[in-house]
């Protein structure tokens, strides 16, 4: 008899290995964990979405009004046209992007259980993805501020982990009052960092 995850010849009858067994039994105990300890979710503002394109909305303003004078003083019906048509593909545009932080805000998150931490993500026309990382695989968890609003200071929190791939690890973002959320972080898990 072999077993039917890893291949390995058996001594006695069964399906699985002593340390396949020993795996699965700890893989269904960490899906087990169900008490939610603490959940980070991005914040949705739209004064720090201006605040973040507000050159861009400058130059466009300006290269909407400039277009619009040159058709007006150029004369011509197709100069208009061709103004009026770039001003509304630059509205859309920024309608877009609106509504991609919005989407981005409601649709991802950050949950800490007892044992693990669960990054949920959800993009535009994409499926949802879900990475669970055990704390013991938690090598770092750091955060960057990227200014305020309202005095209180927006980032994103970075978790390094072993064993996760490429990157090594989960982030968010957009995460209001970060200073104070990540001293929260730091209080709950059973991790050791800088």
């Amino acid at each position: 008899m072999k077993c039917r995850i890893c291949g390995a010849k058996l001594a006695k009858k069964g399906d699985l290995c002593t340390k396949c067994y020993n795996e699965l039994q700890e893989e269904m105990k960490f899906n087990e964990d169900k008490k939610v300890l603490f959940t980070l979710k991005p914040m949705y503002s739209l004064k720090r979405c201006f605040k973040r394109i507000a050159w861009y909305l400058v130059i466009a303003i300006a290269s909407i009004m400039y277009s619009i004078n040159i058709a007006v003083t150029e004369g011509g019906f197709g100069n208009i046209l061709v103004s009026i048509i770039g001003s509304i593909g630059l509205l859309l545009l920024f309608v877009c992007y609106f509504a991609y932080r919005k989407y981005y805000a409601t649709n991802n998150k950050m949950v800490f259980y007892e044992t693990r931490v669960k990054k949920i993500t959800k993009y535009p026309l994409m499926e949802k993805t879900v990475k669970n990382i055990k704390y013991d695989d938690i090598e770092d968890i750091v955060y960057y501020s990227a200014g305020s609003i309202d005095k209180k200071k927006v980032g994103q929190i970075i978790i390094y982990a072993r064993k996760t791939g490429y990157f090594g690890g989960v982030r968010i973002s957009e995460i209001e009052d970060i200073e104070g959320k990540f001293e929260k972080l730091r209080s709950i898990l059973p991790v050791e960092f800088e």
